[in-house]
């Protein structure tokens, strides 16, 4: 009886903490961007398997989401966990030079992310921001983030 009880004990939540980041801007920043070192997301392995929060990252633009469908999770053969995620967020008019009244324009933040969770429990992440004019006049800036870290157990 006591190894069925322990054989429906869900295994613990992880949390994941982000030690490492990689970002590259093209052609230029933009100022008042989140920092990713330190960050943190849970992972519970289920069934389901659930991630928190839903964007992995938490910022500003994740208020804003707009989905055409939701994230994909997959669990490997290797054990590892694949999650994907894409959403668009309107960020309303911008400058893409502050010294220039005449270029604000509405302005559209498109997200594409990628994260894998190993079997061993260090993960890569890979996030996408491109930053575009909603006119089409196209692309103001991109900012390409590579992370990664390791997931514990939750006390």
């Amino acid at each position: 009886m006591l190894l069925l009880a322990a054989a429906l004990t869900p295994p613990p939540a992880l949390i994941c903490t982000i030690e490492a980041v990689t970002s590259r801007w093209q052609p230029k920043p933009i100022r008042s961007i989140r920092v990713l070192e330190g960050m943190q997301f849970t992972l519970t392995p289920g069934p389901p398997i659930v991630l928190e929060p839903r964007y992995v990252i938490d910022s500003r633009l994740t208020l804003l989401a707009e989905e055409e469908k939701p994230p994909v999770l997959s669990r490997q053969p290797d054990g590892s966990i694949n999650y994907r995620w894409a959403f668009d967020a309107p960020l309303g008019a911008i400058s893409s030079d502050p010294d220039d009244p005449v270029t604000i324009q509405e302005s559209l933040a498109s997200i594409e992310g990628h994260l894998t969770i190993q079997s061993d429990r260090r993960f890569t992440l890979v996030n996408l921001s491109t930053i575009s004019a909603r006119n089409g006049e196209g692309v103001l800036t991109r900012l390409r983030e590579e992370a990664s870290g390791r997931c514990d157990e939750q006390p």
